[in-house]
């Protein structure tokens, strides 16, 4: 996953009682597309390196956010090698736990979380992670398209 050009996704993450939904696209190493859309309205947000533009979605006019980064989302990827524990879970997924800074990097102030990991051959597909104590995190993830996701470039 960590050497994959592009691919998309769509998730849901739920922190505090609220749901958010998201949805977008990955760009290598620091483009990302993606529609955040909240119980009051959805944002639509383009970030390019240290370049970041949102709207309100879906056709609300582009404005440049100052001091906005991305980051590579990759990165997550990277930090579940560093899972506590992992058992297999049928014949394409995994049940795994992480501690420490590696919880604290998907999931904010937790000092643990539990999670899944569908695969479809070398690709994750699906991956679902919570935490079990302090603030309360829920995110599930699905991956799709992989190397195979429309360009993120900036708005016009």
């Amino acid at each position: 996953m960590a050497k994959l050009q592009n691919y998309r996704f769509a998730g849901d993450v739920v922190t505090g009682g609220q749901t958010s939904h998201l949805a977008g696209e990955f760009q290598a190493p620091d483009r990302i597309h993606e529609t955040v859309t909240l119980p009051n309205g959805a944002i639509e947000l383009v970030m390019i390196g240290d370049r970041a533009y949102r709207r309100t979605a879906p056709d609300g006019a582009w404005q440049q956010v100052a001091g906005a980064t991305t980051g590579d989302p990759r990165t997550a990827f990277k930090t579940l090698t560093s899972a506590a524990t992992v058992v297999a879970s049928g014949t394409d997924g995994y049940i795994f736990t992480l501690s420490g800074e590696a919880a604290r990097s998907l999931a904010g102030t937790t000092d643990r979380l539990e999670g899944t990991a569908g695969l479809s051959g070398r690709y994750i597909t699906d991956l679902h992670y919570k935490t079990s104590a302090g603030s309360p995190v829920d995110v599930h993830l699905t991956y799709q398209d992989f190397d195979r996701a429309p360009p993120v470039t900036a708005p016009a």
